[in-house]
């Protein structure tokens, strides 16, 4: 082996175990040589090679030939072989007719294809795995991480920081027989814009829009790190990978770029999505710098955004789903570890807002306390198994038991809902071609009064939709208003003052935390506006929804004598908001749409596990998380904390706290936080209103097309009207023929 296969870092924190700056003055030479060396360790001199022999302690060839020994992969047995192997089943017995429905150009399949999508994505929403998101700060080690887990060497992992776009990694055995190559990158999106979306990974025509490039892992490390050419790096977005580990069984990964950089705002960025996607999350940080200033202001976020697992009558422990980690944890003594996860667990739970506990008992209806929370810490190192145990025997607990648990039975309930709508509407169909030759005149009659009533529903609607628009401007003025007025009473130099004296801060940990604490109390707030706001403009909505379901039941667009067929106005709401390119607020209505619902709000972004637990419950919920995507609450807090460590300067003497107060005021008045949250209120109201034009607009488009299908209808001959009934009731056969089994 020649230096240029030799893993400087790997060595460094294996076998020496050192931190860089240790192993930098054993060497004489500064810590950032030694970064560069790790990058490159075909750069180092003969003088460096052999100095670094003395401090191993090994002869030359002893060194260039040692072998860092690898953890075998997390082995896992297969939690989800019977879903998996059930939806292969239902997808040979559908090929056949997707190819019919999407070969033909008529109303009847074009309706039975949109059908039989909507149907698919149900399925594919509900037999989807967990996603297990890799979070932390750039040098924590999350992708060696997972190349450990795995059993391959598949992501880049030298020096960090690395990663630079999200890449999700799935078992080779989900690779769709077109995707030629295991290795797909996909292009950067727009600004606002999600990007590729990985849960559509099987779409072909989707990704190949979506296809910067393919290849091996080569290609990864050409546009998904952060040292090759800077141009090239940026035209990147997300890739898969698909790899043959068992842990992706259980799972989808993905790895995330780190934050803390100091240089990229898309590493915050990408990071904010992968923790709003994620149905569990491993957070790493280093064990000799556990759980600093970063990865509080980061984590606290994690909880709070993080679905809980402790729900449908499971018992696993309190934030089963959320694993907290010392990397590295072979460099400090073995003697002190124990320490370092106790005291960490101890000042993050303390700096979680008490708010956020209680909406979690509030959902779940148990307490979340210090020693629970404790429990989810854990220590990893690839040098030592005994280190990384109790990491990997929750690890696999969670992925074979916990979230299977909570899959299972959803997946039943869902498909089997699904199919018995998509039944109930050709069961209409089938009868209401059939009352036709019977009822010509009747029908042409009712469609004349239709046509009669029309303006004066759309009239209505219109009104109704006027008064929507209209509150959410008085609801947006009043928002930011309040949130102003607020702000400029509570938030002063004082305040700051009296949250250092209650807490009983050091001089060290109010440098530490005051930002944050700060910026969990002015979030809370935005939060606590916009959730109250939301439910005022939900009545106004309802009175929308009411509005139209009166109409079209008055119209009864689908009706004719002996065949009553209500039009189906939950489809409606739900093709809107599927439809819809923001939401905004309105997003909450998707909550009354059960499992149709879920698979609007995965489409989203938010998480399965997330949405599984929104749906059904109070709209408030769900708006926290349409809220969470506009105001990013770690990237306020980074903000704010910019230049902390320059104000200790200032707290001198015996009225530090009043000092610092003063000093912190002034800096995030300098950085105008006030303003940044008052443009995040207006753009949730702007999303709000532009949600509500596309799917109310989406609803009556469907009414009128219901009419123009009556119509017809009307027109076809007795002939024609055999020939209709046969295809309907073909179409019929094709769902009734679906089959999923009762019990999982």
């Amino acid at each position: 082996m020649d230096l240029r296969e030799f893993d400087l870092k790997r060595f460094r924190e294996e076998r020496l175990k050192l931190t860089q700056e240790g192993l930098a003055k054993l060497l004489d030479m500064r810590q950032d040589q030694v970064s560069r060396l790790e990058k490159n360790p075909a750069d180092m001199s003969l003088d460096r090679f052999l100095q670094l022999c003395d401090v191993a302690q090994m002869t030359p060839n002893q060194l260039l030939n040692y072998k860092l020994k690898n953890p075998d992969p997390l082995p896992l047995v297969d939690p989800y072989a019977d879903i998996r192997r059930r939806r292969m089943r239902l997808e040979q017995y559908l090929e056949p007719w997707r190819a019919q429905l999407q070969a033909a150009d008529d109303a009847l399949f074009i309706k039975a294809n949109e059908q039989l999508s909507d149907f698919e994505q149900v399925v594919r929403t509900y037999t989807a795995k967990p996603l297990l998101a890799f979070l932390g700060r750039s040098d924590a080690g999350k992708s060696r991480m997972i190349n450990a887990l795995t059993g391959t060497s598949q992501l880049p992992a030298e020096w960090q920081p690395t990663t630079s776009i999200r890449v999700y990694v799935k078992h080779i055995a989900d690779k769709p027989s077109w995707m030629d190559e295991p290795v797909w990158v996909f292009k950067k999106p727009a600004p606002d814009d999600p990007g590729w979306d990985f849960r559509r990974f099987a779409d072909e025509e989707y990704c190949n829009a979506w296809k910067l490039e393919a290849g091996s892992t080569d290609v990864l490390h050409k546009y998904g790190t952060r040292q090759g050419n800077r141009e090239i790096e940026q035209e990147a977005g997300a890739a898969v990978v698909f790899v043959d580990a068992p842990i992706l069984l259980g799972c989808d990964i993905v790895d995330l770029p780190g934050f803390g950089t100091g240089d990229r705002e898309e590493d915050e960025i990408e990071a904010q999505r992968g923790r709003e996607q994620a149905d569990a999350v491993v957070y790493l940080s280093p064990a000799n710098s556990f759980m600093n200033a970063e990865d509080i202001t980061f984590i606290k976020h994690v909880i709070r955004d993080l679905p809980p697992v402790e729900l449908d009558g499971t018992a696993p422990p309190a934030l089963a789903n959320l694993l907290v980690v010392a990397s590295q944890a072979h460099i400090p003594a073995e003697e002190d570890l124990e320490t370092i996860l106790q005291t960490g667990a101890e000042r993050v739970y303390h700096q979680v807002p008490a708010e956020v506990w209680a909406e979690k008992t509030a959902i779940t209806g148990r307490q979340y306390t210090l020693t629970d929370f404790q429990q989810r810490f854990y220590t990893y190192t690839l040098d030592n198994g005994q280190l990384r145990l109790d990491l990997e025997r929750a690890l696999s607990q969670l992925l074979q038991e916990y979230l299977p648990g909570v899959w299972r039975h959803r997946v039943h309930q869902a498909i089997n809902a699904a199919r018995r709508k998509v039944l109930q509407y050709y069961d209409h169909e089938v009868a209401r071609i059939k009352s036709m030759p019977h009822q010509r005149e009747e029908v042409s009659a009712r469609l004349e009064e239709i046509r009669r009533y029309q303006p004066e529903l759309q009239a209505k609607l219109d009104s109704a939709k006027q008064a929507v628009y209209t509150e959410i401007g008085v609801l947006s003025h009043e928002t930011r208003l309040k949130f102003e007025f607020w702000y400029g009473t509570y938030i002063t130099p004082d305040t700051i003052e009296a949250i250092i004296r209650e807490r009983k801060y050091t001089k060290r940990q109010a440098q530490e935390y005051i930002g944050g604490n700060l910026n969990d109390m002015i979030y809370t707030k935005v939060r606590t506006l916009l959730e109250q706001a939301t439910t005022t403009l939900g009545r106004q909505v309802q009175h929308y929804l009411d509005t139209f379901d009166q109409g079209v039941t008055e119209l009864s667009a689908v009706s004719i004598p002996g065949a009553q067929i209500p039009f189906d106005t939950k489809g409606a709401l739900a093709g809107g908001l599927a439809a819809a390119t923001v939401l905004g607020g309105f997003g909450v209505w998707a909550g009354s749409l059960g499992n149709i619902g879920t698979s609007i709000l995965v489409a989203k972004g938010v998480s399965l596990l997330g949405a599984f637990g929104l749906v059904g419950s109070a709209g408030g919920a769900i708006a926290n998380a349409m809220i969470s995507a506009v105001a990013d609450p770690v990237a306020f807090a980074v903000s704010m904390a910019v230049g902390l460590g320059l104000l200790m300067k200032w707290a001198l003497g015996d009225k530090w706290q009043t000092r610092l107060g003063r000093r912190l005021y002034e800096a995030i008045k300098e950085q105008d936080v006030v303003a940044q949250y008052s443009q995040a209120i207006e753009t949730y109201w702007a999303d709000t209103k532009e949600g509500f034009r596309q799917v109310t607009q989406r609803m009556e488009d469907q009414v009128n097309a219901e009419i123009a299908a009556q119509e017809r209808l009307l027109a076809e001959d007795s002939g024609s009207l055999e020939r209709l009934l046969a295809r309907t009731e073909r179409i019929r056969d094709m769902f009734a023929g679906i089959c999923w089994e009762t019990e999982l």
